[in-house]
C-alpha cells in the first residue's frame, strides 16, 4: 500500500482526507485518487466535499486548489500530546469543493 484516501458523510456532504507515503509524493497518485472520489460522489448526487490540511502544507493546498477546492476558513487542530499530556496544536485550513 502506498497510501489512502478516505471520506465520510457529514449530513450535508462528505469530508475527506488522504495520506500517501513520502516516496510517492509528487507522482499524481493523490490527485488521481481525489478525481476518482469526486467522480464517485458526483454519480451519487453529492454536491459538497470538504477537506482540511495544515496551513503550512503548501503541496497539499496546491493539490486541493488544483481540484477546485476553495479555502473557507482556518482552525486550530490537535492530534498529538506533548510529554506532559498537553495538546500540541497546529493551524489548519478548511477547504470546500462544490461538485457540479
Amino acid at each position: 500500500m502506498i497510501g489512502y484516501i478516505d471520506f465520510h458523510n457529514t449530513g450535508d456532504g462528505y469530508d475527506s482526507g488522504y495520506c500517501f507515503h513520502s516516496d510517492y509524493h509528487g507522482k499524481g497518485y493523490a490527485k488521481e485518487s481525489y478525481q476518482a472520489l469526486i467522480g464517485l460522489l458526483k454519480d451519487m448526487g453529492v454536491k459538497k466535499l470538504t477537506a482540511g490540511t495544515a496551513i503550512n502544507n503548501i503541496s497539499s493546498i496546491k493539490l486541493l486548489q488544483s481540484l477546485g477546492f476553495k479555502q473557507t476558513g482556518l482552525e486550530s487542530v490537535s492530534f498529538y500530546k506533548d510529554g506532559f499530556g498537553n495538546d500540541i496544536y497546529f493551524d489548519g485550513g478548511l477547504f470546500e469543493l462544490h461538485i457540479l
